[in-house]
């Protein structure tokens, strides 16, 4: 902000005035860089390999319903979860994302919820991520359960596993989303 609030020059401005180059005309002008909350990857025809952070990243198996957790190129967390219900309005989307946000305690609402949980890893600004989910149903936990008691989109997890994930991942890694 400094920057930008700085005034130019006294003789800068009086050159400009003198002479309106492009030259003068830059010497007024302030340039910054930006500094990005989130870094994107590039599509790299050649090396396909470039696009993405092949090292850290998570996994969500829809048709398994598990989470994989990589760092340095290593599987080091995997668990169960419960995702989408089998609907329209309620499944979780495939895709490739990035972890967007991060709040230890968040409340989720929507137009027939209202949840606290916690550990909120954000996927996507819809309002899909990982979180723990005080459900009482996680015994009756099996790879077809979402589809009659899915989430509203989001990835359950437990509350040891929704704190792992959280400290596992950053916001910026990637998440693949399939089935």
């Amino acid at each position: 902000m400094k920057a930008l609030k700085k005034a130019p020059e006294e003789s800068a401005i009086k050159a400009y005035e003198k002479d309106p180059s492009k030259e003068n005309e830059q010497a007024l002008l302030t340039s910054l860089k930006p500094v990005y909350s989130h870094k994107g990857y590039r599509m790299d025809y050649t090396n396909k390999q470039n696009d993405w952070d092949t090292q850290n990243y998570s996994e969500v198996d829809l048709s398994a319903q598990e989470v994989f957790v990589y760092k340095k190129g290593k599987l080091v967390f995997s668990t169960t979860c419960i995702t989408g219900k089998a609907t329209p309005d309620r499944i979780t989307r495939t895709g490739v994302y990035d972890i967007k946000e991060k709040k230890l305690t968040k409340t989720l609402t929507g137009a027939d919820y209202s949840v606290p949980t916690r550990y909120w890893t954000r996927i996507m600004w819809t309002g899909t991520g990982y979180h723990y989910s005080s459900r009482g149903d996680w015994g009756s936990w099996s790879p077809t359960y979402y589809k009659t008691n899915g989430s509203h989109g989001c990835v359950n997890l437990t509350l040891s596993d929704a704190r792992s994930v959280y400290n596992l991942t950053k916001i910026g890694d990637p998440v693949f989303i399939h089935y």
